[in-house]
């Protein structure tokens, strides 16, 4: 191996301009790989040591950084690709390559450790890569050497003489440490642990004189080895092994971590000392995580009370730094975080949040170790914290308070650490001058942190510390954080001229009660009387959210959110002066969060409203007792006749305004005052498509309206001129953020089902509804705008279902929508765009036409309108929707667009009577031609009705046959044999029946004799066992080795034959089942009794059969397709339309519905059933031949067979 032309080619892959030149150097380098000596050799150079491999060639006497790097980067690659059989990543396949030899393995197991010692610290860092590559193969079997070396580097041993070297011999080794630990296991950390632990320990407490990142690094991989042994003393077998191994430099551990935390810092600039307690507070709380019996330790008190130190500590600063600041300090503050060596984020926010994970793991484990929190605190803050559990209740209005207070000193000794914790936590709680100039001038930031959308702050941790506590220490700890919060608020104070910032002691107590309003409310319904709610809400939360011009417009907000978060605790009289703080918040003129607060009140108070309103509304008493006697003193009717006539109305005022005026500056690029809240509001929403923010905001707004309509829809259906133009204008423009525009169109669906407000709604909605469509068309049906045809054929497909048949409404619906909706889809090629299309169709295609009669409305608007190719219009857009380019998902609704133009208007379709219509044949031949593409089971049974109308159109069933073509008829036949039991519908089924009766008795050979159909399934002897076997059936295993499941071919005839003979069979059940509910029975009098023990007997049989699942016994469909619940086969694709089908969720109206116009419906299919079983008997002629294909029936067909031959002789 030549290491000249080797280090060449790396140089070139890195420096070379020619990409020519580059691609022939990375080639050369991948030829090498499987020549003897090139791993050495890559050593060699990453390590800058030519000596490594005798004869390999000497490499340059000094090689640049650059270069070296690149060679043990390679040597990584080629570790984890060729190092051994085992080896791999998932785009290679080692075990077909030549792997890498044990003389050259050997090499560079020798030569390597040397690279830990570099001066480039990015060298030191490669090298413990490719370390770790060769370590996970072969430590410790083949390389039993390589710990003992790394604690010897870790000793100082690593180069003799040269004092620096060494050092950096320390941080390599350190390096590669933290990358192996990540990789062994517990079984390999017996190996070495008792060797390494003190030798991290001497360098972590600073004996040795090293820097803060060695000490950093080395905390760093006692963190991991907690990790690993954590693991094994989670299994109880291996607990006091794990314990063993850490018990002996566990004192000396925990003093290094009490120093780290103890000692201050010079400047939070000192970024490597900020890195040092970071870490020391991550292995301080892995410890405490993983072994429960540490936290008794002397030891351990002193680091969890350094750390309780510097929680305190960190408090003040942040309440000098970022809460109590002026303005400019504010705007120009700085992030200290930075970025350490191993790509973490370090700064003072991270260490607050590892400080509020450390006290959270305590509080949220067992009470064990919260016990530890009493030695935790100190004095001093123990002291404050007794002091603040009674001064909430102290002072003026106190009531809700006061119950906490209680709770509190009752708890005992367990309460007060908790207590001086939330006290410290209610600090971290106050909002920064930062984020209070932010929300004011951006009311998408607001909105943001309520839904815990931004990044990490302090109060983040002090939440989550809360909610920890909420959860795990039960009243006690719910008694505390109300103390805390009382305690917050009464240092506070609402007037501004209190202070600039004497109001944010109030508003994060208030922040903090909704924090845990959820564990709260649930705790208050369960009877905990820790806080007194109402009390609560009518007193402080009232007098703030009605504040005036004093009061400061994010105290306001909060007040207000705060009762959003309590709705389902709300008393109803504080309910409604809520709701009438939240309609004054949503007016013009007040500030953005203020407006927004009062849109998330007012949905989250108007839905726990509505039942008692519906209530009222139906003069039906309250469903639960009231919470308290001022409750149980409110008029009801006065609050909600108050609600429904004045707030309410007020509340739709506000919110309309705020989305008009969104909308009016959502393109104006200028920032607009922050004093004005709309403006504000315009300002997060200019860019409406891009910004979060923005849509958050609108879908409050969104969420207010329909919680509104909800709650009172008489006073919704009184405005609905006012609020629909404000939902279509926003829908029009929401296509982009789908949540947003579902939340328009669901509105708007509710307005479409107030009677007297249908009309209306279609007459606003409809314009821009065909504008939408217009533009559609107008740019051929690109894909750029199928999002807004999407969104306007849902909304189309909303007003027709809505609309009543024949009304005004419909007839308006119809004449905006037929034109545009039929363009768009002969222009769309988009198959979303194209279902909807189908959908909007079929349903104008349906709609009856009022005063017509039962004559169709398309009928009668073509009538009227001069156009009479309406129908044909329908028929083309069906074709489109069968065409070769069509899927079967934008085919679906082809079926049902033709089934409804063939029931309603079917002269108009194929002419006048008399065999071979215009346009029949060749919407024949589309269909079968569709059918022959169709995998989705709705998309063929579909079709297959589609196909059956058209043979009952035609006079004669030889005439269907020609259309068909020999081939094609051949191919619907064995279709409709084999699909004839997943037909539902009674109309449906009916239909089906009759045009079965119709060509069995037609006389047609083509159709009956010459085409042959699936038959029964030919019967398998039994395999092995002896005599007694012979009748036994085949379990699915056997007959899968005996080459699968046969068929008999049996002509059409015989198949129609049983399918009727079936259907009579069913009817017979039918109209048993209906006489016997008649008399008020369920089923058949005594046989019930039978039927149970059939299916037992049916579940015998089965127990028989072998484990595997890959279908039902006795039933096999097309392609060994598993059936579906309706009997059909089953296709992957289809599963959610069929679910969805099933539901009534795909938005397709039952077929049934309209039979009562269609024509078929004057056949009595059973009697036509009967005669054609009675002539298909005559023509075969003796009782033999009948009975022999008969013979294969199930007993209710032969039944039913034999009932119509004796009813006939």
């Amino acid at each position: 191996m030549d290491a000249q032309l080797v280090q060449q080619a790396l140089v070139k892959c890195l420096s070379s301009h020619d990409a020519t030149t580059r691609t022939s150097a990375e080639d050369f380098l991948a030829t090498c790989q499987h020549h003897h000596g090139y791993a050495p050799l890559l050593v060699a150079i990453g390590t800058n040591n030519s000596s490594v491999v005798a004869g390999a060639g000497a490499a340059q006497a000094s090689v640049d950084v650059g270069t070296r790097q690149l060679a043990l980067v390679l040597l990584k690659r080629l570790v984890k690709t060729l190092w051994c059989p085992a080896a791999g990543t998932d785009d290679t396949t080692p075990t077909q390559q030549q792997q890498i030899s044990d003389a050259d393995k050997q090499a560079v197991r020798a030569a390597i450790l040397p690279g830990l010692a570099d001066a480039a610290p990015k060298l030191r860092t490669a090298t413990a890569m490719a370390i770790t590559a060769v370590a996970k193969f072969d430590f410790p079997e083949h390389w039993p050497a390589l710990m003992p070396a790394l604690v010897s580097l870790l000793q100082g041993n690593g180069v003799p003489g040269d004092a620096e070297a060494s050092a950096r011999a320390v941080a390599g080794s350190l390096r590669c440490l933290s990358l192996l630990a990540d990789e062994v296991d517990d079984t390999q950390v017996e190996l070495y642990a008792p060797a390494l632990l003190p030798e991290l320990c001497a360098i972590a407490n600073g004996s040795r004189g090293h820097g803060s990142e060695a000490r950093r690094r080395a905390f760093s991989v006692l963190r991991t080895f907690i990790g690993t042994l954590g693991l094994m003393a989670s299994q109880k077998e291996n607990r006091a092994k794990a314990e063993s191994m850490l018990a002996p430099t566990l004192p000396a551990w925990l003093a290094a971590m009490t120093a780290v935390l103890a000692t201050p810092r010079a400047d939070d600039g000192d970024h490597a000392a900020v890195a040092l307690q970071l870490e020391v507070l991550r292995s301080l709380t892995a410890l405490t995580m993983s072994f429960s019996k540490v936290i008794k330790a002397p030891d351990t008190q002193a680091a969890l009370q350094a750390a309780w130190v510097l929680f305190c500590g960190s408090a003040d600063g942040h309440v000098s730094g970022q809460v109590v600041v002026a303005d400019d300090d504010a705007e120009a503050e700085a992030d200290d975080a930075y970025v350490d060596s191993d790509g973490d984020e370090v700064g003072t926010e991270t260490i607050l949040a590892q400080l509020f994970e450390l006290f959270t793991t305590l509080v949220g484990g067992s009470s064990h170790y919260r016990k530890v929190l009493i030695g935790t605190c100190t004095s001093s803050a123990l002291a404050a914290a007794s002091q603040s559990v009674h001064a909430s209740a102290t002072v003026p209005g106190s009531a809700p308070w006061s119950l906490a207070a209680a709770a509190t000193q009752a708890a005992g000794y367990q309460t007060t650490p908790i207590a001086a914790l939330l006290a410290t936590s209610m600090r971290y709680m106050l909002l920064p001058r930062r984020a209070e100039l932010a929300w004011m001038g951006d009311v998408g930031k607001f909105v943001a942190d309520d839904d815990n959308d931004l990044s990490w702050t302090a109060r983040c941790g002090a939440e989550e510390l809360m909610d920890g506590i909420s959860d795990r220490c039960g009243i006690v700890g719910r008694a505390a954080i109300a103390s805390a919060a009382g305690a917050s608020f009464s240092t506070g104070a609402a007037s501004s001229a209190a202070g600039r910032d004497a109001w944010k002691p109030r508003e994060a107590a208030y922040r903090a009660l909704g924090t845990v309003a959820e564990s709260f409310t649930e705790a208050y319904e369960k009877g905990e009387r820790f806080l007194d709610v109402p009390s609560l809400l009518r007193g402080p939360v009232m007098v703030d959210a009605n504040g005036g011009s004093d009061v400061h417009p994010l105290l306001r907000a909060r007040a207000i959110w705060l009762g959003a978060r309590y709705a389902s605790a709300c008393p109803l009289d504080a309910a409604g002066g809520l709701l009438a703080a939240a309609a004054a918040g949503c007016q013009p003129g007040q500030s953005g969060p203020v407006v927004m607060a009062s849109l998330r009140c007012a949905a989250a108070l108007l839905g726990n409203l509505a039942p008692h309103m519906a209530m009222h509304a139906k003069g039906q008493p309250p469903s639960a007792a009231p919470r308290d006697a001022a409750e149980a003193a409110v008029d009801r009717a006065a609050l909600f006749d108050n609600l429904t006539n004045q707030v309410v109305p007020a509340l739709v005022t506000g919110t309309c305004s705020v989305i008009a005026h969104a909308r009016q500056q959502s393109a104006a690029s200028s920032v607009c005052s922050p004093g004005d809240a709309l403006d504000a509001l315009a300002s997060a929403a200019a860019d409406n498509n891009e910004s979060e923010s923005a849509q958050a905001v609108l879908q409050l707004a969104m969420e207010a309206l329909a919680a509104f309509v909800a709650a009172s829809p008489l006073a919704a259906e009184r405005m609905h001129m006012q609020i629909v133009p404000s939902v279509l204008q926003l829908w029009s423009e929401s296509h982009a953020d789908p949540f947003l525009n579902r939340e328009c169109l669901s509105c708007f669906e509710a307005f479409l089902g107030f009677p007297n407000c249908t009309l209306g709604c279609v007459e606003a909605a409809a314009p821009g509804v065909v504008s939408m469509l217009e533009r559609v068309v107008a740019n051929d049906g690109s894909s750029s705008g199928s999002m807004s045809a999407e969104s306007a054929l849902d909304l189309a497909s909303k007003m027709l279902v809505k609309c009543t048949p024949g009304s005004p409404a419909a007839r308006r619906a119809f004449d905006a929508l037929f034109r545009p909706v039929s363009a768009v889809c002969l222009a769309s090629a988009d198959e979303q765009v194209l279902q909807g299309c189908g959908r909007c169709l079929r349903m104008l295609a349906a709609a009856p036409g009022g005063d017509a009669g039962d004559a169709s409305l398309l009928e009668a608007w073509g009538a009227s309108a001069g156009d009479q190719q309406a129908a044909q219009t329908l028929v083309q857009c069906a074709a489109k929707l069968l065409g070769e380019s069509v899927g079967d998902p934008g085919a679906l609704t082809a079926g049902p667009l033709l089934t409804a133009v063939l029931r309603r208007c079917p002269h108009v379709l194929v002419g006048s009577a008399g065999g071979g219509a215009v346009g029949a044949a060749a919407l024949v031949a589309a269909v079968l031609r569709r059918m022959r593409k169709a995998s989705m089971p709705r998309l063929i049974i579909s079709l297959l009705l589609v196909g059956i109308r058209l043979l009952l159109t035609y006079d004669s069933v030889s005439t269907f046959v020609d259309a068909a073509t020999p081939d094609g008829l051949g191919f619907f036949l064995g279709v409709w044999s084999e699909w004839h039991g997943s037909i539902s519908g009674t109309h449906e089924t009916a239909m089906a029946c009759h045009a079965l009766a119709k060509v069995l008795m037609s006389g047609d050979e083509r159709a009956l004799t010459q085409v042959t159909v699936k038959g029964p399934e030919i019967s398998q002897p039994a395999s092995g066992g002896g005599g007694g076997g012979g009748g036994r059936i085949a379990t699915r295993s056997r007959t899968r080795a005996s080459g699968g499941v046969r068929y008999m071919q049996i002509p059409f005839m015989a198949k129609a034959a049983e399918l009727l003979a079936g259907h009579l069979a069913e009817e017979k059940v039918s109209a048993a089942l209906r006489a016997s509910a008649k008399h008020g029975s369920v089923g058949f009098p005594g046989d019930e009794e039978e039927e149970w023990e059939t299916d037992d007997d049916d579940d015998d049989d089965d127990d028989n059969d072998d484990e595997d699942d890959d279908g039902d016994d006795g039933v096999v469909v097309a392609s060994d397709a598993v059936l579906r619940s309706d009997g059909g086969p089953y296709a992957p694709a289809d599963l959610l339309e069929h679910l969805l089908e099933v539901a009534g969720g795909m938005d397709d109206e039952d077929d049934d519905k309209g039979a009562s116009t269609d024509a078929l419906m004057t056949v009595d299919s059973v009697g036509l059933a009967r005669s054609a079983l009675v002539a298909w008997c005559q023509r075969l002629g003796d009782e033999s031949s009948v009975m022999a294909i008969a013979s294969h029936w199930d007993g209710e067909s032969q039944m039913a067979l034999r009932d119509c031959v004796v009813g006939q002789s």
